[in-house]
C-alpha cells in the first residue's frame, strides 16, 4: 500500500525548498530556484522551516533543531554519513570531502561521501552544499549555481583565481 504525501514548498528571493511529508515525517526535500509558496503548516517543524528560509534571505544564522526525517531509507553508511555532517559542520563553515571521510572514521571514503552528497535526500536540512573539494566547490545535484547562493548567503567568502577552481574561505 502506498503512503498518503503531502508536498509543501517554501520560498525566498533566492530559492525555494520543496518538502515532501508522509506521517509526520520527512521523506525528501529539494531545492530550486524561486517558484511560489504552497504552505500547509502541515507540521510544527513547517515554521522551522518557513523561519529558516526567511533567516537565508536576510543572510542570519540559521540553526535546524532536530529534524522529523526518514533515515529508515538511507544505508547505515549514508545514514552515518549525513548525521555527523549535520551534527559537526555548522552554519557558515565548510568541510572538504576528504576531511568528513576522516571525521566518519573512513580516511579513504572521499569518493563514497560524494555518491552520499549527491543523492542526499533532505538538501538543506543536512547540508550537502556545505561540503566541498580542496581546491573547488565540488558537484551539488540540485544545480552549482544553488550551491554557491547558499555558501554565500551563509557568509563563506569565495574567491576566484587564475586557476579555474574556487577556493572557499570560512567565515569567522
Amino acid at each position: 500500500m502506498q503512503q498518503s504525501t503531502i508536498t509543501e514548498i517554501f520560498s525566498n528571493a533566492y530559492f525555494s525548498l520543496s518538502v515532501v511529508w508522509a506521517s509526520e515525517l520527512i521523506l525528501s526535500t529539494a531545492l530550486h530556484f524561486p517558484q511560489p509558496e504552497k504552505i500547509f503548516n502541515y507540521s510544527h517543524y513547517s515554521l522551522i522551516i518557513k523561519t529558516n528560509l526567511k533567516n537565508y534571505a536576510q543572510k542570519k544564522t540559521v540553526y535546524w533543531p532536530t529534524p522529523p526525517l526518514k533515515w529508515d531509507q538511507l544505508s547505515a553508511f549514508a545514514q552515518h554519513t549525513l548525521k555527523t555532517l549535520f551534527q559537526t559542520v555548522p552554519f557558515g563553515q565548510t568541510i572538504s570531502y576528504t576531511d568528513l571521510a576522516q571525521k566518519i572514521g573512513k580516511p579513504k571514503a572521499a569518493r563514497a561521501i560524494g555518491q552520499v552528497m549527491a543523492k542526499n535526500p533532505f538538501p538543506l536540512i543536512i547540508p550537502c552544499h556545505r561540503v566541498v573539494a580542496k581546491h573547488h566547490l565540488g558537484g551539488f545535484t540540485p544545480h552549482p549555481k544553488l550551491k554557491k547562493i547558499l555558501l554565500q548567503l551563509e557568509g563563506i567568502k569565495l574567491y576566484q583565481h587564475q586557476l579555474p577552481h574556487t577556493i572557499i574561505q570560512t567565515s569567522q
